[in-house]
């Protein structure tokens, strides 16, 4: 690693080191980092320069001078993410606006009337124009996106569509697509926690619709050559999603993904899971003492960020 490397490495660990602990002082920052106060003082009037820390108070410190203590400026960015999908045979929307340090500022969560391009256009534009610090979109929906545009949607107007492209132009922000079972998927790792080099493997079998899979490989999701990895409907045939054709066939396919990918945990999703469910899906784990198997109703978030 070069000497650029390092101080970019550095900064980042500083940054995140202050996040973590959102206000601190420069030995405080040392101490929880383990660099020098003369590496972290170096490092703290970048910060200040480029917005991400703001200089708060002076307190006594250890030794009896006054020590200027930092905020990390979570308040700078923030981002707007909304997740669609579908519960008891309706679209369920939910969007959130939250800052740099996870913290929701504010939430909604309707049924809405419509699921169009236009529709969402019409929703998220009055958030942009609010809230200008606004730096990026997440969106969650249903179906697959793919180089030639959303897949195995729902929704009419949505199929065939490159959404996120589409919504980047319109909003004039970065827009982060992702398909319901791998915003399911970040909820969790998140809440459960993840150390690096981790791979986590999500398989949501909903009520109704196509069964999918999201591969989540060091907190970033493996894909394959042209978006399509993780889609697995061709392995399920008809029939009731509770049956034991199905539970045997859901096993099977886990095992797969077990086997293919190796990882470290498997979630499975389901809007109706139940202890009844589980109970009759566990036998046919051979795999369930080599790896945590966590068994969740579906939901795409937990209470931290995706973001």
């Amino acid at each position: 690693m070069d000497k650029q490397d390092l101080r970019q490495k550095n900064l980042e660990l500083v940054r995140e080191t202050l996040k973590d602990l959102k206000e601190a002082s420069k030995p405080e920052l040392a101490e929880a980092s383990g660099l020098s106060v003369v590496t972290v003082n170096a490092i703290m009037e970048k910060l200040l320069e480029k917005g991400d820390a703001k200089a708060i108070e002076e307190t006594i410190s250890r030794g009896g001078r006054r020590a200027k203590r930092f905020r990390f400026a979570g308040e700078r960015h923030l981002a707007l993410s909304f997740f669609l999908h579908e519960t008891q045979g309706r679209s369920l929307l939910t969007i959130f606006l939250e800052n740099l340090m996870g913290e929701i500022l504010a939430q909604q969560q309707f049924f809405p009337e419509e699921v169009t391009k236009d529709y969402f256009l019409r929703l998220l534009s009055p958030y942009i124009e609010r809230y200008p610090q606004i730096a990026m979109v997440v969106a969650g929906l249903p179906g697959e996106s793919l180089p030639g545009g959303m897949e195995n949607t729902p929704y009419k107007d949505l199929e065939g569509v490159a959404f996120d492209k589409w919504l980047e132009k319109e909003l004039n922000r970065p827009v982060h697509l992702f398909s319901e079972t791998q915003a399911a998927l970040i909820g969790y790792t998140l809440t459960e926690g993840s150390a690096e080099g981790d791979i986590a493997i999500g398989l949501y079998f909903p009520e109704g619709r196509h069964y999918s899979a999201a591969i989540l490989v060091d907190d970033t999701f493996f894909t394959g050559k042209d978006g399509a990895a993780g889609i697995i409907d061709h392995h399920f045939g008809s029939g009731e999603t509770h049956s034991l054709d199905h539970l045997r066939e859901t096993a099977r396919v886990a095992g797969m993904l077990i086997k293919s990918w190796n990882p470290h945990r498997l979630a499975i999703y389901n809007e109706k899971l139940s202890a009844e469910i589980v109970s009759k899906i566990k036998p046919y784990f051979t795999f369930k003492d080599e790896i945590p198997v966590t068994y969740k109703k579906y939901k795409y978030r937990d209470r931290k960020s995706v973001v």
